[in-house]
């Protein structure tokens, strides 16, 4: 009888440390839970302008591997239909400036929040400068962050001193296509080159007036070891060259310039 009673005694121990072994392991279960991550909020393009519509993604997860919803949101500007519970989501506004974005991503029992602040430019800044990627040098141009580049000329001839105009409608450079460097001009996407000087001179380093009207460049007689400074003017469609004033030089905004040579 007490062999029966000490075996009874035992099991309902073990009964007992199991039980509470699997309700200790139930609320473990249930009360742990692991907050989600956001390592990073990118954008694209790097440099957004106004009234163009910017790509946020963020970059998250959940080490519980729980489905993640996602909300944007800013308080200017405005989200592409739907896009404020995607990710990637679609934002634009009309003001430049500094926008602030933020992005709460939430497990269903958490939310965890990341905010990142943006400078959105009034009007894209391009960049033109010479490249010798096909064994001579020629015009190219991309955005101020390195994207959307383009080739504009194609020349085995050198295209050197690319420069724009104010308006952003035309692009100045100096080429030796026809054995001495001539100034052209073109498009700003490269289409209607055109030469405007024609002379014995190299013709170098254009340098656009304020208004758009007059074309600037020095001019040198390297054999002979002088040179001058020049000018286009394009509403007359006419040359004008002072002898022997070369280098730096500089436009003035409200200055005219004299019928005559110095």
């Amino acid at each position: 009888m007490t062999d029966l009673l000490k075996k009874l005694f035992a099991l309902i121990v073990l009964t007992s440390v199991f039980f509470l072994t699997c309700k200790s392991d139930n609320l473990t279960d249930s009360s742990s839970n692991n907050t989600p991550e956001i390592n990073e909020i990118s954008i694209s393009p790097l440099l957004p302008i106004v009234e163009e519509w910017i790509i946020f993604t963020a970059v998250a997860f959940d080490k519980d591997g729980d489905n993640l919803s996602y909300l944007w949101s800013c308080p200017t500007g405005e989200f592409f239909p739907g896009d404020t519970t995607n990710n990637p989501a679609r934002w634009k506004v009309t003001a430049s400036g500094v926008h602030n974005i933020t992005c709460a991503v939430s497990d269903g029992k958490d939310i965890t929040r990341k905010s990142i602040s943006i400078d959105v430019l009034s009007e894209r800044r391009i960049i033109s400068y010479s490249s010798m990627r096909n064994n001579n040098f020629d015009i190219h141009i991309m955005d101020e962050d390195g994207s959307n580049q383009h080739q504009l000329t194609n020349h085995s001839a050198d295209d050197y001193w690319g420069t724009w105009s104010p308006d952003g409608e035309r692009i100045a450079f100096s080429s030796n296509r026809d054995g001495d460097f001539e100034i052209h001009i073109m498009n700003s996407d490269g289409s209607n080159r055109q030469q405007i000087t024609n002379n014995i001179f190299s013709d170098l380093e254009p340098n656009w007036s304020p208004d758009g009207r007059f074309l600037g460049f020095d001019e040198v007689l390297y054999m002979e070891g002088r040179g001058q400074f020049a000018y286009f003017d394009f509403e007359t469609q006419s040359y004008m060259a002072w002898d022997d004033v070369i280098g730096s030089y500089s436009w003035s905004v409200t200055a005219s310039i004299p019928s005559t040579s110095i």
